[in-house]
């Protein structure tokens, strides 16, 4: 969805008719964040209404949150918003706009990166089986400290009466 609507504002940046669609990816990308994130709520909400109103409750199946959707909704939107301020042109890989998208390790620089900050980088890497080993050697070392916690040991009070 967002590749295709980067391509048609893409076209004319800052046209009227890039606009249209600036504004129907925004709003799609808002939908799919409410739906998921928000529809348990509104459904709790009217029920609660309905049930003071004796309305028969909507039924819920629970919609399944998915993990990071806020992340990849407003990744997503600055990729958008980038191209219609002309701020970069529009990537025609799927794939790297998908690595935008799912970049996950830049979270710790802070607030949403920019498109526009990162384009640069996703065009000229390099991919060597020594950059890969050295990065799955940081990972699994980050990943060890991550993952070690002190180790106590507590005793149950029946093993204490033994």
């Amino acid at each position: 969805m967002n590749y295709l609507s980067g391509l048609l504002i893409g076209k004319d940046p800052g046209s009227k008719k890039s606009r249209n669609w600036l504004i129907v990816g925004v709003g799609l990308n808002l939908l799919l964040l409410i739906i998921f994130k928000y529809t348990n709520f509104i459904i709790g909400n009217l029920n609660f209404w309905f049930d003071f109103l004796k309305i028969p409750p909507i039924e819920n199946k629970s919609i399944a949150l998915p993990v990071g959707i806020s992340f990849y909704t407003f990744q997503s939107l600055s990729y958008l918003v980038d191209i219609y301020r002309r701020e970069t042109i529009v990537q025609k890989n799927i794939l790297r706009l998908g690595l935008y998208i799912s970049l996950f390790p830049q979270l710790i620089a802070g607030p949403i990166v920019r498109y526009h900050d990162i384009a640069a980088q996703l065009e000229n890497r390099t991919v060597s089986i020594e950059k890969f080993s050295y990065g799955v050697q940081r990972f699994l070392t980050g990943l060890g400290k991550r993952c070690s916690l002190p180790i106590t040991l507590h005793t149950s009070p029946i093993i204490s009466l033994l």
